[in-house]
């Protein structure tokens, strides 16, 4: 299971460098000068907040990992699919999502939901 906690890892920062690096493409400024630079916040989102979570899981048991990886399992995909669907600009005052504010709130939500059930399994395991 030591191996699936370090294929998390590496896969975020995989992630991570290719939402900064190959598709952002940042100028000497740090500004997103790619041709697909509205993606690169999106990659970057998500895959900084599995990378955050994914240290914290180096150091738990495995049933809290196999916990965690059913949970990210549907989690990641629905957050994928909100953030493709979400327009990428709005100018709806009542509903004013657009892409960045969708990657910015499900990846806050992942990183929550996430640490709650870490600390949860973690509390209700200690017993055993």
């Amino acid at each position: 299971m030591k191996k699936y906690k370090f294929l998390s890892l590496a896969l975020s920062m995989i992630g991570i460098a290719v939402g900064i690096l190959l598709v952002c493409q940042p100028d000497v400024l740090f500004i997103c000068r790619g041709y697909f630079s509205e993606l690169a916040f999106p990659v970057w989102g998500i895959s900084f907040s599995v990378f955050v979570i994914s240290v914290i899981l180096l150091f738990v048991r495995d049933e809290i990992f196999k916990s965690w990886l059913i949970f990210s399992a549907w989690f990641l995909p629905l957050s994928v699919a909100l953030i493709i669907l979400s327009p990428e600009y709005s100018y709806d005052i009542i509903t004013p999502f657009d892409k960045k504010l969708t990657t910015m709130w499900m990846s806050s939500i992942f990183a929550i939901i996430s640490l709650i059930l870490i600390i949860y399994k973690s509390i209700k395991l200690r017993g055993k």
